[in-house]
């Protein structure tokens, strides 16, 4: 789960990344891990679980499953990200069909296939790496977008995200943030 605030005024972000063994009080549900919020009630409850967390009040949300993630980061080109340690990991039981993931150090390009291993890998360093690893590939995807060759691209791509994903934004609001992205990429990322 990620957390995206958006100052429109300032024209900056933040980021906040919330792992998932998190225990929060889940309506109906008592405590339990955060992750299971979506389980027993979708979107709404991990909405609500995230709110009363936080105590802050969510606006949008973005649902974005493993193939809408892939064509996401196809609709961009890829992007650039430098593997830190080699990551293999197989998993055979899991829900796609089986999950591999097989990078090696250094610097690759990565279309929506690696992205996808990249930031679903997690060892030893648990849900705290993989936070690490997620915040990094999402500035290397404001970078990727804000890149001359992508911006002239940007209405097309928001078409392609809205249609890959659930949310409660519409088209219109995406390409109000879409419009602030450059000012929000100067000002950096917190995370």
């Amino acid at each position: 789960l990620m957390v995206a605030t958006l100052d429109s005024a300032k024209e900056e972000a933040s980021l906040l990344s919330i792992p998932r063994d998190t225990r929060v009080k889940i309506r109906d549900n008592g405590y339990d891990k955060i992750n299971h919020a979506y389980a027993f009630g979708g979107h709404t409850f991990t909405q609500e679980s995230v709110e009363n967390l936080l105590g802050i009040p969510i606006d949008y949300y973005v649902l974005i499953d493993i193939h809408a993630f892939e064509r996401i980061i196809d609709a961009i080109g890829g992007v650039e990200i430098d593997v830190e340690k080699r990551m293999y990991y197989e998993d055979p039981w899991d829900d796609d069909g089986g999950l591999v993931i097989d990078l090696y150090p250094g610097e690759q390009h990565m279309d929506g296939k690696k992205a996808i291993q990249y930031v679903r890998y997690r060892d030893g360093e648990g849900d705290i790496g993989r936070i690490a690893r997620q915040q990094h590939f999402m500035k290397a995807v404001l970078d990727r977008v804000m890149s001359p060759n992508i911006l002239p691209k940007l209405p097309q791509i928001i078409r392609e995200i809205s249609s890959a994903v659930e949310t409660n934004m519409t088209v219109k609001d995406m390409m109000r943030f879409a419009g602030m992205l450059k000012k929000v990429k100067e000002n950096g990322i917190v995370t």
